[in-house]
């Protein structure tokens, strides 16, 4: 199962003018572990991002998604046999999934790493809006407190507004984004012929629909002309697929393709992300700082284009 990773933004003109989108990721810091209804529990904390060389305070966070379930099943193979048990668990036990986001300290853009059973972006800005909303009257409620109705009506209306995500989407391509990388590791191109020549893959070469080739390079190669290289690849007519796989300067591993959603900033493989998981629940803020997952998901919002995207009021 594949983590995707994508972008978000919050319509500025809809704020209140007493407000910014990011006191909602304030209040997830405050009531870290805060449940929305029966299914999500939220919380957050100030993680560093590092963009040029330069160590920013953003905000990292965590969403639990409790699936309303007691049993599952488990399918084992075994010296030949299939078996499909059911089991259940105990009853101080429920089944959770798992995501995150990193967030700008000032518009409140950011990232937000979704798989198939995890917190989808709608549900994910559905439930900032009802965090915002509890901070908006908590504060609105306080500025008008012993104020004359005059005075109330006035600030009434300065915390007039709403907090409504939008999903963002890159216009980058598949050089801008080698570029961003440390170094290139491998470029796999899958061939839509078939043009080996080794005599030992003759007989089943010719059963095979197409080919796959795999480039590795060294450590000193330069990240530019390979970006320049894997262009001019993608755009070959006998090229159907290309996957370019790198490192960023926080020496995480990352993977672009030829036909990159636009939606998509970046692609995790589940199993490599949850491996070894455990989460000190009692400790929210310790656990957003030390997750691997947020760490790598601020080394893909620290690329220049997302960066950018990110900064853009």
């Amino acid at each position: 199962m594949k983590i995707n990773v994508y972008g978000f933004k919050f319509d500025q003109a809809k704020l209140p003018k007493m407000m910014k989108a990011t006191d909602a990721f304030a209040k997830m810091e405050k009531m870290a572990g805060m449940q929305i209804g029966k299914t999500y529990r939220y919380g957050a904390h100030k993680v560093t991002v590092t963009v040029d060389g330069q160590d920013a305070e953003w905000w990292g966070g965590m969403i639990l998604k409790i699936r309303d379930s007691s049993a599952f099943t488990k399918l084992t193979e075994k010296g030949g046999k299939a078996i499909l048990t059911a089991e259940t668990l105990a009853d101080n036990e429920k089944l959770v999934e798992l995501t995150y986001f990193v967030a700008h300290p000032d518009t409140g853009s950011g990232l937000l790493a979704h798989h198939y059973h995890g917190t989808s972006i709608t549900a994910f800005g559905m439930a900032c809006a009802k965090i915002f909303r509890t901070v908006q009257q908590e504060m609105a409620a306080a500025e008008a407190k012993d104020k004359t109705l005059k005075e109330k009506n006035a600030i009434y209306k300065n915390f007039k507004g709403n907090l409504e995500l939008q999903q963002l989407s890159h216009d980058t391509d598949l050089s801008a984004l080698i570029k961003n990388l440390k170094r290139v590791s491998s470029f796999e191109l899958k061939l839509v012929t078939l043009e080996t020549k080794e005599a030992f893959l003759q007989g089943i070469i010719e059963k095979a629909t197409h080919e796959s080739l795999k480039l590795t390079f060294p450590p000193e190669t330069d990240v530019d002309e390979l970006a320049k290289d894997a262009a001019e690849l993608s755009a070959e007519d006998s090229v159907t697929d290309i996957k370019v796989t790198g490192y960023d300067s926080q020496k995480n591993r990352l993977e672009f393709y030829k036909e990159q959603n636009p939606l998509v900033f970046q692609v995790f493989d589940y199993d490599d992300v949850m491996h070894g998981l455990e989460i000190d629940m009692g400790d929210w803020a310790g656990s957003i700082m030390k997750s691997a997952m947020i760490k790598k998901m601020a080394a893909v919002a620290s690329g220049k284009s997302t960066h950018k995207l990110l900064t853009m009021v």
